[in-house]
């Protein structure tokens, strides 16, 4: 690789005063036609040259772009003008305070989270100062929570969830699966090497759910930036409700941020909030929100959809499982929500000829699997009597039914009969329709006839209905799109084109609606998905054609060229030419040197001194040098390896980065077996 020398810079500064001058130069002589006005070219060249040398003395190093650029921009260091001669803040984000958690995971040889440890800040004085670590492993992860089961199965599963205590303190504590969302398998019970392969997602998971749970307890926390590696995640923020000291405090002594833990408390204000800015960047032609969707209108690639589940619960009540239609002689009421007695009465008659009555009632029955029973209860008559259902005979007693002109020694029996039956007439009403009953009495001389029927219902809930509101269908079926990300309630199971492996599983919630209260287990709740699709296509062969005619015929050293343009549907061939002004020559990189002095390798790690892990007794030190007019400035017991050169040390420098990936990953062990 090289670097671009400072005569290299100064052409550019050149070029771009050339287009700065272009103005000026509009009301001076003219001059010949193709060429230019060489004293406004001359000119320009020698700004140029002077802009470029203040920047390469304002930036043109390491230390001097630190200075300039990098810690104004995110420090509280001023930045200024090239000349310094203006000072002003420019840093780009709010600072925020040095990280307030650490969470780590350690995979075990059964696929679960062998250890699980959670270090805190509590009172953000920039030292950890609280450790807890789970009783067990790990083997499913949710987005609030953690279930801990025999491991290298799903066997015996303990449930827990995240909860802070006042000071913030995080730990787990026992819950039900109607308590968890979110939650997926890790372990080799559900599939192999899932942590490994999945680690990014198990962090944000297990560092949300705890994030969550310390904000729940102290809504004032913000979130400032998140930083991870394959087995940790750290989270710096601020304490937005302590004051700030200068040094550790919630700002460092610097402005407040704009509070966003309102959004906590009333999430729904997010949505509107970024509607709001939308709206507002929409507005402003300038804007980038506003030129991308000018450029691009509505059809995007990125499209987002979702699958939800929608639940419905309906209250079932006495009508809606036997519905009372009325009759004569008869009468109905209920005794509870979950029974009812029919009366069937034959007012008492007296000094009568024997004559036929009858008492009639109907229901509908709508429900008949929430029938329990029917019971005829009891019966009390003077002189016969007879009870049908639909038609059918359920209890007869007496022999004489019919109409009569007068009393007969066949109707009139003197006697009142009074029943116990209890008799079962359930079967009859187990089929959806009407169902009527009838009591037929006949009485002479004087009499009545009374049946009793009670029925009851099984325990009446809630109809439950579940809808699912599809709107990935369209995406689903266009052969443009194709599924780019999802999450199952929370859980990432496509990323980036590809299946992460990790099944969410089925889990529990309690829906109220109305007097209903139900708690429903199901596989899924909700999808959320993110396809790419095929935008519309843009025809660039016309400017392509016209590009590869101008390039390919360019003159070298000049700008002599044959054109071709589009007019009216034909081709027509043409041609140009431009003069150039001359800008000199400059070398293609900034001349360097590379060094190597001994190095005397007296460090001491954990496993001893370097010295005893050195195979030969001699090292050297790498250095390279910016050459200075020509020369290698070389430093004591330095030996030059290449002089003054365009170096191009990328094959040193990519196998140096290999071999300290490979050992990067080499130290990452959990049982003994390299990952």
């Amino acid at each position: 690789m090289s670097k671009r020398s400072g005569r290299w810079w100064i052409s550019i500064a050149a070029t771009a005063s050339v287009l700065a001058l272009v103005p000026a130069l509009a009301g001076a002589a003219p001059v010949p036609a193709g060429q230019p006005d060489q004293a406004a070219l001359d000119q320009a060249l020698q700004a140029g040259g002077e802009a470029a040398s203040r920047v390469m003395r304002k930036y043109g190093g390491r230390q001097e772009l630190k200075q300039g650029a990098i810690e104004p921009m995110t420090t509280t260091a001023p930045l200024s003008t090239i000349d310094s001669s203006r000072q002003f803040q420019a840093r780009l984000s709010f600072p925020g305070s040095n990280r307030f958690l650490d969470v780590m995971i350690q995979p075990g040889s059964t696929g679960d989270i062998a250890t699980l440890i959670v270090t805190q800040d509590l009172d953000f004085n920039d030292q950890m100062d609280s450790r807890w670590q789970a009783p067990a492993p790990v083997s499913g992860v949710c987005a609030n929570g953690v279930i801990m089961c025999d491991p290298g199965t799903w066997n015996n599963c303990r449930d827990f969830l995240w909860r802070a205590d006042s000071a913030g303190k995080v730990a787990l504590v026992p819950a039900t699966p109607d308590r968890l969302g979110g939650c997926y398998c890790v372990n080799n019970g559900c599939g192999s090497n899932l942590i490994w392969n999945n680690s990014a997602i198990l962090l944000k998971d297990l560092g949300g759910g705890i994030v969550g749970a310390i904000q729940a307890a102290n809504p004032n926390l913000a979130i400032s930036s998140v930083q991870s590696t394959p087995v940790t995640i750290s989270y710096f923020g601020q304490d937005m409700s302590r004051p700030a000291t200068g040094q550790n405090g919630a700002g460092g002594g610097q402005p407040a941020p704009p509070p966003q833990t309102a959004y906590f408390r009333n999430p729904p204000d997010l949505t509107s909030a970024a509607t709001a800015t939308a709206t507002a960047q929409a507005a402003d032609n300038s804007s980038l929100y506003s030129q991308v969707v000018n450029t691009f209108g509505t059809n995007m690639q990125r499209r987002t959809c979702a699958i939800k589940r929608i639940v419905t619960l309906t209250e079932v009540t006495f009508n809606d499982v036997l519905l009372p239609l009325g009759g004569s002689l008869s009468s109905f009421g209920l005794c509870g929500p979950e029974c009812g007695t029919l009366v069937l009465d034959t007012t008492y008659k007296l000094g009568q000829p024997c004559r036929t009555y009858i008492s009639r009632f109907s229901f509908f029955v709508k429900r008949p699997d929430l029938i329990q029973s029917v019971v005829l209860r009891n019966v009390a008559f003077d002189d016969h009597l007879k009870i049908l259902v639909n038609g059918t005979e359920v209890y007869k007693h007496g022999y004489y039914f019919g109409q009569q002109s007068g009393p007969t020694a066949g109707c009139e029996r003197s006697t009142e009969w009074r029943y116990t039956l209890n008799k079962d007439l359930t079967a009859l009403f187990r089929t959806t329709g009407q169902v009527t009953v009838e009591m037929i009495t006949t009485i002479a001389g004087g009499g009545h006839g009374l049946a009793n029927i009670d029925i009851r219902l099984k325990p009446l809930s809630c109809d439950v209905t579940d809808t699912i509101n599809d709107t990935c269908q369209a995406l689903e079926t266009d052969p443009s799109c194709s599924l780019y990300d999802e999450k199952v309630d929370g859980v990432q199971t496509f990323r980036q084109g590809n299946a992460t492996g990790l099944t969410p599983l089925p889990s529990a919630r309690q829906i109220t609606q109305g007097t209903c209260t139900r708690t429903l287990n199901y596989d899924w709740w909700q999808k959320e998905r993110v396809y790419m699709c095929d935008a519309r296509s843009f025809d660039f062969s016309t400017a392509a054609t016209r590009y590869g005619a101008v390039v390919d015929s360019v003159v070298s050293g000049g700008m002599t060229y044959q054109d071709m343009r589009l007019v009216g549907g034909t081709w027509q061939p043409g041609s140009g030419s431009l003069s150039m002004m001359d800008f000199g020559s400059h070398a293609e990189c900034e001349m360097a040197c590379k060094t190597r002095r001994v190095s005397s390798k007296d460090q001491a790690l954990l496993s001893g001194p370097v010295s005893q892990a050195q195979t030969d007794p001699v090292s050297y030190d790498i250095l390279y040098h910016t050459c200075q007019d020509g020369a290698c400035p070389v430093g004591p017991g330095e030996e030059i390896l290449k002089d003054c050169q365009c170096l191009n040390e990328f094959a040193e420098a990519a196998t140096v980065m290999q071999m300290l990936r490979q050992a990067q990953k080499d130290m990452i062990c959990s049982d003994g077996v390299a990952k």
